[in-house]
């Protein structure tokens, strides 16, 4: 019987049916160095929050201003920490925002300089003392369009079905802390975070143990509409530097991967004086990059293993080649990866720059 291969392919299995066969696809991960944006987020969705600490010892992520005057931060993990409010509860309702909150002094910030702020209860703060939206929906755009923000777990919280809110302020810092906090219509999650400011410019984000039932974005921005980030895993890519827009060496895909094609690939934003450009094949990914640190390389990541490799020249910013797919069943489906980097004198201890990987899926079309 023909019924289930009816145009004669000879094929026994069901993802190979079918005249136009699967779909080759080139899927870019990572960021290349030295890729910067002002703003950076991870976004949650409903039940994947995984920056919690574990029972009573807190997760901390400490932001480090970045230049005189500050230009951006420089991200990392820090020893757990967390101050139990001395304060009264703020008694915020639903979808609200707290009065001005005088900090004390002046707390520097790419962009800005203020001594108020405002708290919403939906896990979020104000460096605009006069911003008073109180929104419960996270989204990237709004998060880079609207006035400065610092959201340590931004989500639809509520106040008002348990747990309290909390300002406490000191001789160099300020902390806001969320206590027990419930999602909006699930009473029985509770949610523990604090963010710390300091006169100094560093920031906290401290999360003890919490729920993960609604989707959340945890991220700071600016504002005032600069470059959209892409989600980051946060966990996985620290540490990391924010500052002024700029593009880090990047390599994508002009063609697709089909069989018995050529297979183009273009390596950009190589900065000038760089003396070649390398592209790497790799039958394993890394997909939250290997840090390359250790190797004279701060802030760069490895995204593939570096099984062959091929020397480009550099004309301007860029570099491209070539390389040939090849073509029978047995490639169908089969992925590889590619990475670029370029040797560029100067930028760091191995002057050298990596690029963001790609996950190469070979098919008939």
């Amino acid at each position: 019987s023909n019924w289930l291969d009816p145009i004669g392919s000879g094929a026994v299995t069901l993802d190979t049916l079918g005249s136009a066969g699967g779909a080759a696809t080139a899927t870019n991960y990572g960021q290349g160095c030295y890729e910067q944006t002002a703003s950076f987020l991870e976004e949650f969705a409903a039940g994947t929050f995984d920056l919690s600490g574990t029972g009573p010892v807190p997760n901390v992520i400490r932001f480090t201003p970045v230049g005189t005057p500050i230009s951006g931060y420089a991200m990392a993990s820090a020893a757990p920490a967390w101050r139990n409010p001395t304060s009264a509860d703020l008694a915020l309702g639903d979808d609200a925002v707290t009065p001005s909150q005088f900090l004390g002094f002046g707390f520097q910030y790419p962009g800005g300089l203020t001594a108020v702020t405002r708290m919403c209860s939906n896990g979020y703060v104000w460096l605009n003392g006069s911003t008073t939206t109180a929104d419960w929906s996270p989204t990237a755009a709004e998060l880079v369009a609207e006035p400065a923000r610092l959201c340590p777990l931004w989500m639809d919280l509520n106040p008002t079905g348990g747990g309290t809110t909390h300002f406490d302020v000191t001789p160099g810092a300020v902390y806001y802390t969320w206590l027990n906090v419930p999602a909006f219509g699930a009473a029985s999650s509770s949610f523990n975070f604090q963010m710390v400011l300091r006169s100094n410019g560093q920031v906290e984000y401290r999360w003890l143990s919490n729920g993960s039932n609604l989707d959340a974005i945890v991220g700071w921005s600016p504002g005032g509409g600069v470059t959209q980030p892409d989600s980051r895993d946060i966990s996985a890519t620290m540490p990391f530097t924010t500052g002024p827009d700029s593009m880090g060496l990047s390599i994508n895909a002009l063609t697709m991967p089909i069989q018995g094609s050529n297979l183009t690939m273009r390596i950009s934003d190589i900065p000038g004086g760089s003396l070649t450009a390398l592209l790497f094949l790799g039958f394993t990914q890394f997909p939250g990059g290997i840090d390359l640190t250790p190797t004279g390389m701060p802030g760069c990541r490895q995204y593939v293993s570096l099984d062959l490799s091929v020397g480009l020249p550099v004309f301007g910013t860029q570099a491209t080649t070539s390389i040939t797919i090849p073509n029978g069943p047995t490639w169908t489906g089969f992925h590889f990866y590619a990475t670029a980097a370029s040797l560029t004198p100067g930028v760091n201890q191995r002057s050298a720059l990596s690029a963001n990987g790609i996950d190469l899926r070979i098919d008939i079309n």
